[in-house]
């Protein structure tokens, strides 16, 4: 009986003035709340510190040279928004009470106020991730909360003592036993079993799951994800197939309950959106994707995340803090982009190649690539200017479609004396801007004429699977497109490919084949030269960093 209890007993007049008192504690919460406490505070996410609690647990489960191990502490509160001393009211602070969330948030700091004191102090340590981050002793998530700290008998006495010290002066019910404790891979297992006994604490955090996601992640990520978990990690590519057959089959299956069914419809039109005519059903991946996202914007928007490189080297802060340039939109975005570039390649050389780029290093990169668009952005007003002098020249380049339909180049690559050649082609709309694209590569020796009929037929056949309209086919072979208007002659090695050509053409109106000069058909040609197993494809969301320059250039010559 002592779990039964009120809910929100409360009359109106009560609940307008706590509304009214909570709106005014948001305004000033970010002020006075540290920055280690995520949840119900404005312009914070728990999975802020969810992301960084997970980083420092896998720093944890790696770290096996150093000397001193570290210690991962999970709190646990009984009724943590109902005991808050001196505060007792008769019926507890109340489930959807506006107040009960930020008094608690009150009474917490007092424990983030003592835990930093005692770092101040030396007495805790806390974790670091890298010799120059700063130190994390505590991340709190409302009533769940993380401690870090370094595994000795000293820092574990202290520990102890600020905890009951807090839970007297709180009147909050901490349970050591329940607690859940994880310790880094280089402690020894005799000081793991003394922390644990004058901690009273009996519970590994190694397996099972916290804020909703695994503890640990390993190596078996194919759980149960929810949406929570997608916006904290990427998911397999594997485990999105798998959904995605799930949900394929629920939505196509027999009504007997199997799983076999005529698919009507491909499943990327269906998850196109409901203003496009579809049921706009999520595909996995783009999902994940695009919750991942938001930590960008937050990072580069909201500042959020930042404040744990605080203590970190100057000139990383500089790219942190670009979005304080004083510049116009478009110079904005892409000084944040090329920022975020020079960061990511950072990353990849220490991680791939075992070599550092400085700060400053990477400043100097991105200045770099600054400095080339806008060397292009000039070429393009020259460009402009001195046009009905050059007609020759422009129409030497990529052409877009008109507004509302789009283009597909295709291209062909075959080398002498191999037994396969591979296909390229590129979707693109009347801004220029990618949509898609796929390179192949076919099994068997064909002359360049023969592969480039092949590419034609494999763009068209594309085209219907991804059931778009308006579609312009261009290719540069013209011995193809002359082959395929109406009362030209069908050439005999590939009179079956032309053939199947015309009668996907026949079918749709909105369908044409046109021919293009070569200088205007470079993406298409980079992405026939890119690698591909034999009697396969690859299908790209996002432009491939071999083509990423090309699409720029024709976009940029609209």
């Amino acid at each position: 009986m002592k779990d039964l209890r009120p809910i929100a007993l409360c009359n109106v007049l009560y609940k307008i003035i706590a509304k009214v008192l909570s709106n005014s504690l948001r305004v000033i919460l970010p002020g006075i709340i540290s920055e280690n406490q995520s949840a119900f505070v404005p312009a914070r996410a728990i999975s802020d510190n969810v992301l960084v609690a997970f980083e420092i647990l896998h720093h944890m489960k790696q770290k096996a040279r150093n000397r001193e191990g570290g210690v991962d502490l999970k709190l646990d509160v009984s009724k943590a928004y109902n005991r808050i001393g001196p505060i007792t009211p008769l019926r507890g602070l109340r489930q959807g009470d506006p107040l009960s969330p930020y008094l608690f948030l009150f009474c917490v700091e007092g424990l983030s106020s003592a835990l930093r004191n005692a770092v101040d102090q030396g007495k805790i340590t806390g974790c670091k991730i890298h010799q120059q981050a700063p130190a994390v002793t505590h991340l709190f998530f409302a009533d769940e909360s993380f401690l870090f700290y370094k595994a000795s008998l000293e820092e574990v006495r202290e520990i102890k003592r600020i905890l009951q010290q807090y839970e007297q002066q709180s009147g909050q019910a901490i349970n050591f036993q329940k607690f859940g404790i994880y310790f880094s891979a280089n402690v020894r297992v005799d000081k793991q079993v003394d922390i644990k006994s004058f901690l009273e604490v009996h519970n590994n955090l190694s397996t099972g799951r916290y804020l909703g996601l695994p503890s640990l992640i390993g190596r078996s990520k194919k759980q149960a994800v929810p949406t929570y978990a997608m916006s904290c990690f990427i998911l397999p590519k594997s485990l999105c197939k798998e959904l995605k057959k799930i949900m394929n089959s629920f939505w196509w299956g027999s009504s007997g309950g199997g799983s076999r069914g005529i698919k009507w419809l491909s499943w990327s039109n269906m998850c196109m959106s409901k203003g496009s005519g579809s049921l706009g059903l999520r595909d996995m991946l783009g999902f994940n994707l695009a919750l991942l996202g938001k930590h960008c914007y937050k990072l580069w928007y909201d500042n959020c995340g930042v404040h744990l490189l605080e203590q970190n080297n100057e000139g990383w802060k500089k790219l942190w803090n670009l979005e304080r340039l004083a510049v116009d939109d478009k110079e904005k975005l892409v000084l944040i982009a090329t920022g975020l570039w020079g960061i990511w390649s950072a990353r990849n050389m220490k991680v791939g190649e075992n070599k550092v780029m400085t700060p400053e290093l990477a400043m100097q990169w991105s200045t770099l690539q600054v400095g080339q668009w806008r060397d292009i952005q000039r070429m393009r007003s020259n460009r402009a200017n001195t046009r009905r002098h050059d007609q020759q020249r422009i129409v030497n380049h990529w052409i877009p479609p008109v507004p509302g339909a789009l283009k597909v180049n295709v291209d062909a690559s075959v080398i002498p004396g191999s037994s396969s050649f591979k296909l390229g082609m590129v979707l693109r709309d009347h801004e220029g801007r990618f949509c898609k694209a796929r390179n192949m590569c076919k099994v068997g020796e064909v002359p360049v004429h023969e592969a480039e009929a092949e590419g034609v037929l494999e763009a068209l056949k594309w085209v219907l699977e991804l059931g778009v309209s308006n579609i312009t086919v261009e290719s540069d072979s013209l011995i193809t497109v002359q082959a395929l208007s109406k009362g030209s002659q069908n050439y005999l090695e590939v009179g079956n490919i032309l053939q199947e050509c015309r009668n996907l053409v026949d079918d749709r109106p909105d369908l044409t084949i046109s021919f293009v000069k070569r200088q205007a058909n470079v993406v298409a040609h980079l992405l026939a030269q890119m690698p591909c197993k034999t009697n396969s494809s690859n299908d790209f969301l996002f432009p491939p960093q071999m083509v990423l320059e090309s699409i720029v250039y024709d976009a940029l010559a609209i």
